[in-house]
């Protein structure tokens, strides 16, 4: 029997260094593992960044692969039994070859894209209320602020001055633009981050955690700190990594508040990752619908200044 961990080759393996072997977290990416029978049996097994190993039985020249990643305690014990003879081993998982493996991969891409086409059909239905609502606003708001950049292209400033000839007619434009960009921003991220609510899930596995300087954050002499957190998860057999924290854009802060985040998701802690459905790749930790609060805020704070220079009863 011979244990081999990357380079270093073990010609008489014990159950104590297979245990040892799986402990000594943290795993480099490319970390493997090879216990040989010397009769043309042997098990290989793969660290995957998410936290779990992938397996491999080679077995006189034919090679399986286990249906399912297993953990680290399910491995040590599948390596324990085939250290010991114990033909069990084999049980504790179910094998199958590439062409098994490919065949499984497409149904479950078929399955897929049936849940996808699902999906379709169903936002086919009437619009939720608030979705139409919120549809609606945008249009109303596009509309208006066209209307109101042709005035001001065809007749300046008097577009507004004919009106309320007390205003203050650049502030008025400056901030009632501010406002609805603003408010379009709201309503827009509104609409993704409800939708967001109702991706799936995968578990995922924090492969970097640190506290990064935001550039550009000499401004006043004050500098700006942000939370840089990169993390692997997999969908439907495919490795994909992120370092994309919130849905929207990460904000900086104090360096105390930058650690306080990556306190919360510490290097090798297991994470939930929501995911869009029709883009894997496009996932975050966190929906911080919060944030809306915020752009409302700015949006009716812009708007009431500009309503405001109007003077409209001066």
């Amino acid at each position: 029997m011979e244990l081999t961990i990357a380079d270093s080759v073990n010609p008489t393996p014990t159950a104590a260094d297979i245990t040892a072997a799986l402990r000594a977290t943290p795993f480099p990416d490319d970390w493997s593992l090879t216990l040989d029978d010397g009769n043309d049996v042997m098990l290989d097994a793969e660290y995957d960044p998410v936290g779990a190993f992938r397996v491999s039985l080679w077995d006189n020249g034919t090679r399986l692969h286990a249906a399912k990643d297993l953990d680290a305690a399910s491995l040590s014990a599948m390596l324990q039994k085939f250290l010991a003879g114990d033909a069990s081993w084999r049980d504790l998982s179910q094998w199958e070859s590439a062409e098994e493996q490919k065949a499984r991969g497409k149904a479950q891409a078929a399955a897929r894209r049936a849940d996808l086409a699902a999906a379709a059909a169903s936002s086919t239905r009437p619009a939720a209320p608030g979705s139409a609502m919120a549809s609606f606003a945008s249009f109303a708001i596009l509309a208006f602020g066209g209307y109101c950049v042709f005035k001001l292209a065809t007749q300046g400033l008097g577009f507004i001055t004919d009106s309320f000839p007390n205003a203050e007619a650049k502030l008025a434009v400056l901030s009632g633009g501010m406002g609805l960009t603003a408010l379009l921003m709201t309503i827009g991220g509104y609409r993704r981050f409800s939708e967001a609510r109702t991706w799936p899930s995968a578990v995922g596995k924090v492969l970097v955690s640190k506290v990064v300087r935001h550039e550009d954050s000499d401004t006043e002499g004050k500098r700006l700190h942000k939370p840089l957190i990169e993390f692997a998860y997999r969908v439907d057999g495919k490795d994909y990594r992120s370092q994309k924290l919130e849905l929207s854009s990460t904000t900086a802060a104090s360096q105390s508040w930058a650690k306080g985040i990556t306190a919360k998701y510490p290097v090798g802690a297991a994470v939930e990752v929501r995911y869009n459905p029709a883009d894997p790749g496009d996932a975050a930790l966190e929906n911080p619908v919060g944030i809306l609060w915020l752009a409302l805020g700015a949006s009716v704070l812009c708007l009431a200044v500009s309503i405001y220079a109007l003077h409209a009863s001066g």
